[in-house]
């Protein structure tokens, strides 16, 4: 994932579309976000969390994972389950597209018949 980015980044550029992130390349080579969490008592990964593309097949997993973990949560609990660790863009779309596709969330949320 964001090859092009790191590429830039490596240049000491910046690249446009992260430009709000900050983000940068840590030790491993992993792409995170830096922000005001740094000055937090939290983990290393809960402060600069890891950043995802929403349309990749391991960010996928990742909300599956998530939406198993939270017991088919709602969309907020599943959004503040994954940035824990994870930072996805348009991370909302990932979630709602997870909650449609659950069979069981699906029949939760249905309606009553009315005559």
């Amino acid at each position: 994932m964001f090859e092009t980015e790191i590429q830039l980044i490596r240049e000491n550029k910046t690249p446009k579309a992260l430009r709000a992130l900050n983000v940068f390349i840590d030790a491993n080579g992993v792409l995170r976000v830096w922000g005001r969490l740094e000055n937090s008592l939290l983990p290393y990964e809960s402060q600069h969390p890891i950043l995802l593309q929403n349309n990749h097949h391991f960010t996928s997993l990742v909300v599956q994972d998530a939406h198993k973990n939270t017991f088919h949560g709602g969309i907020q609990q599943m959004i503040s389950y994954i940035r824990k660790r994870y930072w996805i863009l348009q991370i909302r779309r990932s979630v709602k597209y997870q909650l449609h596709r659950c069979p069981s969330c699906y029949r939760q949320k249905a309606s009553e018949m009315q005559q």
